[in-house]
């Protein structure tokens, strides 16, 4: 399952929109062998960010990415 969500009243332009976003996660699951597994892609603003980077994470400041597991690691590289 893949779920897209813009989180933001901030106005800015991304690449692509939600159809080709959701399609190019999908072929990346797929070419990993994880076509079953979830990601939930967050677009949010520096404000928010900074909100949840340091709720979370302990860590003060905007980050560019935050990922939070599901379930037991997954080695991709083998």
């Amino acid at each position: 399952m893949i779920s897209v969500y813009k989180e933001t009243q901030r106005s800015f332009l991304f690449p692509m929109g939600r159809t080709e976003c959701v399609a190019c996660l999908e072929r990346m699951l797929e070419a990993l062998d994880l076509a079953e597994a979830h990601v939930e892609l967050v677009l949010t603003d520096d404000a928010a960010i900074e909100r949840i980077n340091n709720e979370h994470m302990g860590v003060p400041g905007p980050t560019n990415i935050l990922s939070f597991p599901m379930q037991e690691e997954v080695d991709l590289l083998s």
